[in-house]
């Protein structure tokens, strides 16, 4: 079995081997100084042939000190290193280049670039109020400014669609009507925007107790409509009493001590979304 051996250079000579080695080099002045101290000491006892040797020893250690500090690293000083310099002051060909083939102009001065980015920023700012005004007009189409929730149209067509899909999945649903009992007393003797800032609060406080698929709407002036998918009527039912429950501790618009009214249908025996809504609303007015 031959063992690979690594290829010798031209002109690789074992001086030129060991030169770099700082192992050896450190034991060749160690052993240059042991052979000092005792060529020193023991002079008188040394034969011929072990002075010569340690005349080698000491010319050997004398060669490897010269050797390492011919080749020792100049400092270079920090200024002239060519790093330093800051990357803004050396020149960029690419970036030209990129420039003349996209058809690209440098920025001429300062007041011109800074002109130029108010124009963009002002022109920016339209389009983004343009969106924002656009994504507001289609939200109002769909919702009710004052109380955040679905107008009872868009309610309608959700109403229709879950209607479908639960009597294809054979999945229940359930509609639950409710409506402050002391709405009406409320506009009457504080006027509407106090009755406003009533079914503003209601909204809120519903919309944060509402699962993810959940569905709250306006029903008319003074009711909503709470749409809940895979719910049964029992436990529509016992939603329906924490929402009261709830009502009845809860403070809207600075009124408290308040009562709700509810109605509720399951889509069970309905045959269209319709009647649901028609059962749903005929109870809570019963009720109320």
């Amino acid at each position: 079995m031959h063992t690979l051996q690594p290829k010798r250079r031209r002109g690789d000579t074992a001086w030129n081997r060991l030169a770099g080695r700082e192992d050896l080099g450190l034991a060749l002045l160690l052993g240059a100084g042991a052979a000092l101290l005792c060529f020193i000491l023991f002079q008188s006892q040394l034969t011929a042939w072990q002075r010569m040797a340690s005349m080698a020893l000491l010319a050997a250690a004398g060669a490897t000190l010269t050797l390492r500090t011919l080749r020792a690293p100049t400092p270079t000083p920090r200024s002239a290193h060519p790093q330093a310099a800051h990357p803004a002051t050396l020149p960029d060909p690419d970036l030209t280049a990129c420039r003349a083939v996209h058809g690209i102009t440098a920025p001429a001065a300062a007041d011109d670039s800074d002109a130029a980015a108010v124009a963009a920023g002002t022109a920016a700012n339209g389009a983004v109020a343009a969106g924002r005004s656009a994504a507001g007009g289609a939200d109002s189409q769909l919702t009710d400014p004052l109380t955040g929730s679905y107008h009872r149209r868009e309610f309608d067509r959700l109403l229709d669609y879950m209607f479908l899909r639960a009597r294809r999945y054979s999945a229940p649903l359930a509609l639950v009507v409710f409506r402050l009992d002391q709405i009406r007393r409320i506009n009457t003797m504080f006027g509407r925007a106090s009755g406003d800032a009533v079914l503003a609060d209601l909204a809120r406080y519903s919309t944060e107790r509402l699962r993810g698929g959940d569905v709250l709407a306006r029903w008319d002036e003074c009711s909503f409509a709470l749409l809940l998918p895979g719910t049964s009527a029992r436990q529509a039912a016992h939603v329906a009493r924490l929402l009261q429950t709830g009502i009845e501790q809860a403070f809207f618009a600075g009124f408290g001590g308040m009562s709700c009214s509810v109605g509720i249908s399951a889509s069970g025996r309905c045959r269209s979304a319709a009647e649901l809504a028609r059962l749903a609303e005929d109870r809570v007015a019963v009720i109320s």
